[in-house]
């Protein structure tokens, strides 16, 4: 697979897998996530809070005999705004030391800060992080769903890699300013959810797949937009035009905004990996972008 660099020379496969749903009730994801290292991907993306907080233990096991291999990424809690600062950097801290447990790992890394915001000490977080990572605990670091002004801010302090934030063909709150700034500032940008989520993956029903909904995944898709339902039908288009599928489509199309911003796509079943895997291959011409491109502007985002 090709690789990619996010900031300060941070390299990966282009394409990664979030892990943040992963769990022992749905398929082998061990295998599945062996598998995807077997395929050419580096980078796997979990979460240390989630749900029942199993993915890095499963990201962990899966990887422990492909260290040498594989990248991982994660994110470290930094506690509750009614905490006092000294109680959060502890979380902080503590955050880091369980997620390298569950992860068998001696370094995590790309570590992001969560719930980072103007009402937090960014000054003290950022020297927390520069610290754990002098003590070789975390190799980078990053924030999460962070505005501008504090990625700007925590910038100057500790240099950041990378910046996790949704971005897909249903969600461009990205390219107002984020974006940009990201470009200037020399940082990465880790695409979550660039599928589009849930409520985008509902409505593109191509023949081969196949996933049980749940209630609340119906409720999801009833919601949906007639905007996006538009958007899906673009995609389809375009995925017949080219000879390859929708997901396929929506990946390329984030692929070739910029050069270092990373898709992590998210799947439990090993089909989409594969899958998603070959979005790699699916290059638009000038003029496939530019038809694709002026078919998504009519539509509302």
């Amino acid at each position: 697979m090709n690789k990619r660099n996010l900031g300060n020379g941070f390299g990966i496969s282009e394409i990664g897998l979030g892990c943040g749903n992963l769990s022992y009730g749905y398929g082998d994801p061990i295998r599945l996530l062996q598998e995807a290292v077997e395929h050419g991907i580096t980078f796997f993306d979990t979460v240390s809070f989630h749900k029942n907080n199993m993915a890095e233990d499963i990201v962990g096991d899966a990887l422990r005999f492909y260290k040498s291999k594989t990248c991982v990424a994660t994110r470290c809690d930094i506690g509750t705004k009614k905490m006092q600062l000294r109680e959060r950097i502890q979380a902080m801290r503590k955050s880091v030391e369980t997620s390298l447990n569950r992860l068998h790992r001696e370094t995590i890394d790309l570590c992001y800060v969560a719930h980072m915001d103007i009402y937090v000490c960014v000054e003290a977080f950022a020297e927390t992080m520069q610290q754990l990572m002098r003590e070789g605990k975390v190799r980078y670091w990053g924030l999460l769903n962070a505005d501008l002004s504090i990625v700007q801010k925590a910038n100057t302090i500790f240099p950041i890699t990378a910046v996790q934030n949704q971005y897909s063909l249903a969600r461009r709150n990205a390219e107002n300013k984020l974006i940009a700034g990201l470009e200037k500032l020399h940082i990465g940008l880790v695409a979550a959810c660039p599928l589009g989520g849930q409520e985008m993956m509902n409505r593109y029903n191509y023949e081969c797949r196949q996933i049980k909904q749940s209630n609340s995944e119906k409720q999801t898709a009833q919601r949906m937009t007639r905007e996006n339902a538009r958007i899906i039908e673009v995609v389809r288009n375009m995925a017949e035009m080219i000879g390859a599928t929708p997901a396929q489509v929506m990946l390329a199309w984030i692929l070739q905004q910029r050069p270092w911003i990373v898709p992590i796509p998210g799947t439990r079943l090993r089909k989409r990996v594969y899958e998603n895997i070959h979005a790699q291959a699916v290059d638009l011409t000038e003029y496939e972008w530019n038809m694709f491109n002026e078919e998504l502007a009519r539509h509302k985002i």
